[in-house]
């Protein structure tokens, strides 16, 4: 998702005659509020909604490649922490790391990914939803920019996850060694054994937390607090063990690229598809309806209420 603020220049400048006012924080304070958070994400969703298709399509394909680099750092980082040492009579014998301590690490190096796509920017397909959905709720959209936007993003998040898997991972033997080959063929099995209502559960959790990050990250001023206020929700949602469907746009490839037990129909049927719903149910719903009926709504409502006479 490119997270770069509007301004107010940019917003006037919109088709359709969708002009909307970007909030400015008071002096002295380094975040938005809530309310003007979310209003400034409808005017990210009216902005993201009128990009040319070749720019919409090129920050899409950079997004899965963001996102891939950091699952690419969490393996690498996280897996080969089992120690091999010698006994006194010669044997040896494998000292294995905590299967917790490994979890960490994997969650800990993996929101680099969002970090670059919401600090570089980006158009990641599961971030869209906490400024897509508000702007379409207020009419400042149609469904078929929705639309439009979601699936180009989809699409070319793949496409970057691909190319990122097979040109600076695959090709470049980097899991080609144990334990790593054995590590990313694991990955891809398991996430493909899941049942589709256990799956779904599971891609609701991760975009929720998702669109939180996406959230805080426009709710700050400065790159450091955009950097942890994405750390902690994308940590969470790793350690927690939640589906990603662009994630997973790179982790399963990836594990059939070196002989995991996948074929494309499991990844699609098993994974993709149920994990996409998820995705969008828990970040289009929760996040980009519920914050919207939250902080808009409400405060819409009670400004239009009569000031009671003293």
């Amino acid at each position: 998702m490119s997270e770069t603020q509007p301004n107010e220049i940019e917003m006037a400048s919109l088709k359709g005659g969708n002009t909307i006012v970007v909030q400015q924080a008071p002096k002295g304070i380094n975040m938005f509020s809530p309310q003007q958070t979310w209003d400034n994400l409808i005017a990210v969703g009216i902005k993201k909604t009128n990009l040319p298709l070749d720019r919409l399509s090129v920050l899409g394909f950079m997004a899965g490649v963001y996102i891939s680099m950091g699952a690419f750092l969490a393996i690498k980082t996280s897996t080969n922490w089992d120690e091999t040492i010698v006994n006194p009579d010669g044997t040896t014998s494998t000292v294995k790391a905590s299967a917790g301590l490994k979890s960490l690490i994997f969650a800990a190096t993996f929101p680099l990914g969002l970090m670059f796509v919401l600090i570089n920017g980006a158009e990641l397909f599961t971030g869209n939803h906490s400024a897509l959905i508000p702007a379409l709720v207020h009419k400042k959209i149609t469904l078929q920019g929705l639309a439009k936007s979601w699936g180009i993003c989809f699409l070319t998040n793949f496409l970057g996850s691909l190319f990122w898997a097979y040109f600076f991972v695959y090709l470049t033997d980097a899991f080609e060694d144990e334990p790593f080959k054995s590590r990313v063929q694991g990955i891809a099995e398991k996430k493909v054994d899941y049942g589709w209502g256990q799956v779904f559960l599971l891609a609701i959790g991760c975009n929720w937390l998702v669109n939180l990050a996406v959230t805080m990250s426009n709710q700050a001023h400065d790159v450091l607090a955009k950097m942890v206020g994405t750390w902690f929700p994308i940590m969470a949602f790793v350690a927690l063990g939640f589906e990603h469907s662009v994630a997973n746009m790179f982790f399963i490839p990836l594990g059939m690229m070196y002989g995991a037990d996948v074929s494309v129909g499991q990844f699609l049927w098993n994974n993709l598809i149920p994990v996409t719903l998820g995705n969008i149910f828990g970040g289009a719903f929760f996040v980009g309806f519920l914050h919207t009926y939250i902080h808009i709504w409400n405060t819409e409502e009670e400004t239009k209420k009569p000031k009671a006479r003293v």
